[in-house]
């Protein structure tokens, strides 16, 4: 689709979904994105699609990307997305795990894979002439796996090891409970690898069969290839390896709810507390996300120990000014977002100084403090920051796709969340045309006034005595207009 225009409404623009006409308000940079190939995609008759980006050389990443991952679970069989991944290298009807690992070793390919909330993904690096033995290697595990009684068993002790570690690194055992407390009624809440008592002993191969009848099936998967891949190459192994893939089931309807005024406090040995405050916002696919992705810039990232903060940081004043000498409660801040097909999370993360024996109390009030200043700072954004913000956002996105194996990644994201690979000129176009104002009418639409969880994970000597560890709260600082202007004031 050839675009002739610039829109510079953010808020006209349509979803991710739907080309949109629009520009860079750079034209000069025009030429050079369109260098950026755009997925070639076909779609066979069962709905299983096709998307590859032929960028020449002699290597390629090449995979499945599956619409389907933990949130799809419930309670009882919590970790069998994750489990089947681990089961899926243990050998098939046709190929035993050790001629698979044979295989890949004598040819100098790569097979990984990786579980997410909402996606599977199996991916192989390879070059170009071992892509069609690679393809069907992946197909075999993918449609026959074993799933013998003794390979679940052996593979229990790994996850459980697995599990372990995860839960001795804080920013994983953060971000969990985040999620928990953010959807705790959907199953974004719950954590990938699984409850204990369903990786030990509830999962078993009929489970495992039940999840791959309803989740693998054509609409909900997309083979990708980035670098030196032949797309009719690709179509042509599709449809004899998965072109009698089951077209249904159909996927569930998704409808996460995000749960504000919610507190967690998670105890953890360390000496630095993490605390994270949160918000609900649009799905990945609503130009929104875009904005609230250079909302996330804006605000960007600021550590104490950082020797190249940003000289023109939105935090470092704010911290300076809040902060006294080496008794700061802060060691390191930053914006994020997380986003997720129907609704995501717009949080800060913060972590304390260590060493500081400081009530939990004292952080929220801090945090709340700092959130109030920022969210003046927006409300006196230029256009100067502004574009700063959209130029970091850019580069990261060029940062990317730059490499065919986090090309490939991104476009089996983009296949998945949004049904089409985005040009680099529409993306730039639909970034510059976010405005001044449409940033303040999405801070207003998903912040101000808004409920929010606040989860904290550190030592159990900074929780109230009298408070149980996970708990409902009400909200003792509320961004209501009244409040948001007396604090202009």
């Amino acid at each position: 689709m050839k675009m002739t225009r610039v829109v510079r409404s953010a808020a006209s623009l349509p979803s991710f979904h739907v080309p949109a006409s629009v520009m860079p308000s750079d034209l000069s940079l025009v030429k050079h994105l369109e260098k950026a190939k755009t997925a070639e995609v076909s779609t066979l008759s069962n709905g299983f699609r096709v998307a590859t980006r032929d960028t020449g050389g002699e290597t390629a990443s090449v995979g499945i990307w599956i619409d389907a991952g933990s949130r799809f679970e419930n309670l009882e069989n919590n970790g069998v997305a994750h489990f089947l991944e681990h089961m899926t290298f243990r050998g098939t009807k046709n190929r035993t795990r050790m001629q698979i690992d044979s295989y890949f070793e004598h040819s100098g390919s790569h097979l990984n894979a990786y579980t997410t909330r909402e996606q599977t993904v199996y991916f192989i690096r390879s070059v170009g002439k071992e892509i069609g033995p690679c393809m069907e290697i992946l197909a075999d595990i993918l449609r026959n796996p074993l799933l013998r009684s003794h390979d679940i068993e052996n593979e229990r002790d790994i996850i459980m090891t697995e599990k372990a570690d995860v839960e001795k690194t804080i920013d994983e055992v953060m971000m969990d409970h985040v999620h928990l407390s953010c959807f705790p009624d959907d199953g974004l809440g719950l954590t990938i690898l699984g409850l204990v008592e369903n990786i030990e002993q509830n999962i078993n191969a009929d489970m495992i069969r039940e999840y791959i009848r309803l989740h693998y099936t054509a609409k909900r998967m997309v083979m990708v290839g980035c670098g030196g891949v032949d797309h009719d190459q690709l179509v042509n192994l599709s449809e004899r390896l998965w072109g009698d893939l089951p077209t249904f089931p159909e996927k569930p309807t998704l409808n996460a709810k995000f749960k504000g005024d919610i507190e967690k406090l998670v105890p953890f040995d360390t000496e630095s507390p993490h605390l994270s405050m949160c918000w609900g916002i649009c799905g990945q696919a609503e130009n929104e996300m875009m904005i609230c992705q250079i909302i996330q810039f804006i605000i960007g990232e600021w550590n104490r120990e950082a020797e190249d903060q940003p000289a023109d940081s939105v935090l470092e004043p704010i911290i300076t000014d809040l902060s006294q000498g080496s008794d700061s409660l802060i060691q390191s801040i930053s914006a994020f977002t997380t986003p997720y097909s129907d609704q995501g999370i717009f949080g800060f993360y913060m972590i304390s100084s260590k060493g500081i024996n400081t009530p939990e109390e004292d952080f929220k009030k801090f945090q709340l403090e700092v959130l109030r200043r920022i969210l003046l700072a927006i409300e006196k954004l230029d256009e100067r920051r502004l574009n700063d913000a959209k130029m970091a956002l850019k580069c990261s996105i060029l940062m990317q796709v730059d490499g065919h194996h986090t090309a490939t990644d991104v476009l089996g994201s983009y296949m998945l969340s949004h049904g089409r690979d985005m040009p680099l000129v529409e993306i730039y176009g639909r970034i510059d045309a976010c405005t001044l104002e449409a940033v303040r009418d999405t801070l207003a639409k998903y912040i101000l006034e808004k409920p929010f969880t606040l989860t904290g994970v550190g030592p159990e000597s900074l929780f109230p005595k009298d408070q149980a560890k996970d708990y409902v709260w009400n909200r003792d600082a509320t961004f209501t207009p009244a409040a948001y202007g007396a604090a202009r004031a």
